[in-house]
């Protein structure tokens, strides 16, 4: 505002899309994986043609944007779990995350 106060952004519970988790991964057989709301990713080929679409668990939310891996494929990270997608949308792997503390 006008008072010379600096007001954070930083309520992920209540934005319905943190800009955190816009950045879309490139995997290294060219798809480009984004997060299209907070519990889902999709992943495009040739920059407009749906290749898949991968949702995480009901009682989850994306905390990051998806990463691409050295390997193919992509890392998806939750508020719970560390998820690896394979090129083709398949669940290689989900983690469970231990809780934050402090």
């Amino acid at each position: 505002g006008t008072d010379g106060k600096t007001h954070s952004k930083l309520s992920l519970e209540t934005d319905p899309l943190p800009g955190t988790i816009l950045t879309p991964a490139v995997t290294l057989d060219s798809l480009v994986v984004i997060a299209m709301d907070t519990r889902s990713v999709v992943a495009f080929k040739n920059g407009s043609t749906q290749a898949w679409r991968f949702g995480v668990a009901q009682d989850e939310v994306l905390v990051a944007s998806p990463l691409g891996s050295r390997g193919e494929g992509v890392y998806v990270l939750t508020n719970r779990a560390l998820y690896n997608l394979g090129s083709d949308g398949a669940l290689r792997f989900r983690r469970a995350r231990t809780p934050l503390s402090g």
